[in-house]
């Protein structure tokens, strides 16, 4: 399409063609030409001045788009900085969290330790000091289960034991006194001074003076009686602390040891019922296998000599000679050949069956109460076991009391019930080796009976 308003020449003269068709449309075209001119001038003007209201508001709207662009930029470069702030924010936030964790954990760890060294602190002590800080770790304990309390308290009641633990070390290292009770050796609970030197303790009270140990099944620290001529130097380091005192290089060991021996009944006495049992079972045994013992060593085999020889007789007809033969032997082994000889006359199988009745007569009787050996050899142990899991059990209802604190006190009832297991195993052992030794000798002898019947048999027929 051509524009018009920018071509008025070409529409003069598209008009100038229309006019020169008829007059009147050329008049007529010409005021129509005159009216679209005139608009087209005043289009023009419109435009122009439009052009121009555009040109100058232009720059101003460049100049705006241009700071919004610079503001959006900033903005964005700010959203990014606060970003970037964030960032660092929660990763400072969760090294925190990790950093609060750690010190909880570390917390936790720390007051089990102390619970642990509360709980532990009177059996690492020697027991004359149980009493003195007695108190003290009480309270520690009664803490832990104060639910009312806060755990800073909680703490602060378990650094109190550590505190008197490290006062206790600087006492001990240089020597200490401090009044307690202990038992004497007759018993009695008495009042006095305890004197701590390196790993021994003193104590002296009255006419009591000697050194302090823990003895089984007591609560209290016991005295134990040296020599005489020592009593002086240990209440002298009790009252003044210094004196002439007993050393011993065992570190008290050595009296332990002597507190620990025991005779062979107070050992059985420790297995108690089950160990009494074993132990008549035991003594039964023995008396039967002694009573085996000479009963088949005084049980008179036959020999193969008097056997061939009394064969011999009877083959020959000499009655004379078999009789001798015969009264040279004793018990079972005359019966069974006299038998034999008495009915020679009968076929050899009805006369083997007849000697053997006396073989099977003698067969019972050498073996009566060997049985019981073996049951004793396989029951002797069993009752042994039953006798520690009693003991063990017993032991274990003693932790659910008074819980492991006291090591020394749950190995010496383990000891006690292994005494059982101990006795079983010593009647079982010899038990089963009189029983085979007795078996085997029944055996022979009645071997030897058969090996009689046989040689005279085969002698005779």
């Amino acid at each position: 399409m051509i524009n018009l308003l920018k071509r008025p020449i070409v529409a003069a003269a598209v008009v100038a063609t229309f006019a020169t068709v008829s007059p009147l449309f050329a008049e007529s075209l010409a005021e129509t030409r005159q009216t679209l001119m005139s608009k087209i001038e005043a289009s023009n003007e419109e435009l122009r001045s439009l052009y121009d209201d555009i040109a100058e508001q232009k720059l101003p709207m460049v100049r705006e788009v241009n700071e919004s662009e610079e503001d959006l930029v900033d903005l964005r470069s700010q959203l990014r900085r606060k970003e970037r702030v964030l960032s660092t924010r929660e990763s400072d936030l969760a090294r925190l969290e990790r950093r609060v964790q750690s010190y909880e954990e570390q917390n936790d760890y720390i007051a089990s330790l102390l619970d642990e060294f509360v709980r532990n602190f009177e059996s690492r002590i020697h027991i004359s000091e149980v009493q003195r800080y007695e108190s003290l770790t009480a309270e520690a304990k009664l803490a832990q289960e104060d639910a009312n309390m806060s755990d800073t308290d909680k703490v602060l009641a378990q650094l109190k034991v550590v505190s008197e633990a490290i006062v206790r070390l600087d006492a001990v290292l240089g020597g200490d006194r401090f009044e307690g009770r202990a038992l004497t050796d007759l018993g009695d609970l008495t009042d006095g001074t305890f004197a701590i030197y390196g790993p021994a303790v003193y104590f002296a009270s009255g006419e009591t003076a000697g050194l302090v140990q823990r003895q089984l099944n007591a609560a209290e620290p016991t005295v134990i009686r040296i020599d005489p001529g020592f009593d002086e130097g240990i209440r002298s380091l009790a009252d003044s602390g210094s004196g002439s005192i007993p050393a011993d290089a065992t570190l008290g060991k050595a009296v332990q040891l002597l507190e620990v021996q025991e005779s062979y009944w107070e050992h059985v006495q420790k297995g108690r019922v089950v160990g009494y049992a074993i132990i008549s079972l035991g003594l039964l045994a023995f008396a039967l296998g002694i009573f085996k013992f000479f009963e088949i060593s005084r049980f008179s085999a036959p020999s193969a000599d008097v056997s061939r020889a009394l064969g011999t007789a009877t083959l020959e007809g000499d009655d004379a000679t078999a009789q001798k033969q015969l009264n040279s032997l004793t018990g079972s082994a005359k019966e069974m050949l006299r038998m034999g000889y008495e009915s020679r006359e009968l076929h050899r199988d009805i006369l083997e069956e007849r000697m053997y009745e006396t073989i099977t007569d003698v067969q019972p009787k050498m073996e009566r109460f060997l049985p019981f050996l073996a049951i004793t050899a396989a029951a002797a142990p069993l009752m042994g076991l039953l006798g520690t899991v009693i003991g063990m059990i017993k032991t274990f209802n003693l932790i659910t009391v008074f819980g492991t604190g006291d090591a020394k006190s749950l190995s010496s009832g383990i000891s006690e019930a292994l005494v059982t297991t101990e006795l079983g195993l010593t009647i079982a052992i010899p038990a089963l080796v009189i029983h085979g030794l007795l078996s085997r000798l029944a055996k022979h002898k009645v071997a030897k009976m058969e090996q009689a019947s046989l040689i005279y048999l085969n002698t005779i027929k």
